[in-house]
């Protein structure tokens, strides 16, 4: 979470057994304490420095369930060349001993180079094709696999059945209070579009930011 506020939310109210604030402490330092024997299951819903860390503590047979990369989708030009020089070798010898050798890459450059394939990989989603959206990867020997998600998906590959299945199970959980939703709702217009999009890309929402039209 972004805030302090974010943090004590999500262990005093969600129930979450930990929570840390990446804007103060180190994602990497923050993981090892948290998980110290490692990732069995990764929610990436961001991309950027806390999914690298994530995929340096991820455990053999680990899964990653990929629903967006937003990170990525408001990178600049810049931003992004800066990641791919990031990446470059230091020489044509070491060009070819990284692509002889891709999985003895240091673990740190080895997570970054990851992040940018999930990128690529991400762009494919509305194709539906499980066979290029399921990945198989590794960081630091651990093996694990990236799969990425897209809601639509699931009605068209079984004519809807796991969607409405999914519906039910998250509709019960809701009522029995195991599911809560959080809402910030401005009233306003249309106009107002703007100010809650800048209140979501700030940090200003705790949950879903909703716009309630009224006259």
């Amino acid at each position: 979470a972004g805030t302090a506020a974010k943090v004590k939310y999500l262990v005093d109210v969600l129930g979450f057994d930990g929570a840390f604030n990446y804007r103060t402490e180190d994602p990497s330092e923050a993981l090892a304490r948290l998980a110290p024997q490692g990732i069995d299951l990764f929610f990436e819903n961001t991309g950027g420095p806390v999914s690298e860390a994530a995929f340096r503590r991820l455990r053999e047979g680990a899964r990653v369930a990929v629903s967006g990369l937003i990170n990525w989708y408001h990178s600049d030009v810049h931003a992004t060349l800066r990641w791919l020089r990031a990446l470059l070798p230091s020489s044509v010898s070491a060009a070819l001993a990284a692509l002889a050798s891709p999985g003895d890459l240091p673990q740190a450059l080895r997570a970054r180079f990851l992040g940018l394939q999930m990128n690529a990989w991400h762009r494919l989603i509305a194709t539906c094709d499980r066979g290029l959206l399921r990945k198989q990867a590794s960081v630091g020997g651990a093996r694990f696999t990236i799969e990425h998600f897209l809601v639509i998906c699931f009605d068209r590959l079984d004519n809807g059945l796991s969607q409405t299945l999914a519906e039910a199970t998250l509709a019960g959980y809701v009522r029995e209070g195991r599911l809560r939703g959080e809402e910030n709702i401005l009233r306003g217009s249309l106009e107002d579009a703007p100010r809650a999009a800048i209140n979501v890309w700030s940090g200003g929402n705790t949950g879903k930011q909703l716009i309630e039209l009224v006259p």
